[in-house]
């Protein structure tokens, strides 16, 4: 198992503190496998959501930029810096500049009447809640962690190159 080093630093913490900051560093480092293992499922109902999904994917790569240049001391010059994002929205050539416009389009054009659609639209809420959670995660593990291990910070940079990799259409 690749947690066999953090769970190797518990047995060595001597502290309360040092126990404390172990289980944030581990729990994290769960939340953060579970979202890497998850990430292709959540992207792929992107399409059905309006700006708040690239928003969300956005802040996301901002905090894990700040992660990396936190806690990892190699070079970072696949970071690349921050830009405001364009979102563009289209779906068989047409650009949509709202959400309402886009659910017009795909129910008059692609909709099929079965539970294929519920279930579509309840994968993207459950996409949408995965991310906003991972959201939250960064911004605790930013504000309260104090340190990272070699785990954590690969799990890190994994996750970084998806969300490039998601975003690189929409950069300019």
């Amino acid at each position: 198992m690749i947690l066999e080093d953090t769970v190797m630093y518990r047995r060595s913490a001597k502290t309360p503190e040092d126990v404390a900051n172990w289980k944030l560093v581990y729990n994290f480092i769960i939340e953060t496998k579970f979202f890497l293992e998850h990430y292709d499922n959540i992207i792929e109902t992107w399409d059905l959501c309006d700006k708040e999904f690239l928003m969300l994917v956005w802040e996301i790569e901002e905090l894990l930029t700040e992660l990396l240049f936190k806690y990892t001391t190699v070079t970072t010059d696949y970071l690349r810096p921050v830009s405001l994002p364009t979102v563009e929205i289209k779906c068989c050539d047409i650009l949509f500049e709202k959400s309402s416009q886009l659910f017009r389009h795909y129910y008059t054009v692609h909709h099929t009447p079965a539970k294929l659609n519920n279930i579509r639209y309840c994968e993207m809420k459950a996409g949408l809640l995965k991310l906003d959670f991972y959201r939250r995660c960064l911004k605790y593990y930013i504000e309260f962690g104090t340190w990272a291990d070699h785990v954590l910070c690969l799990y890190l940079k994994r996750i970084y190159r998806k969300v490039n990799h998601t975003l690189d259409p929409f950069r300019e």
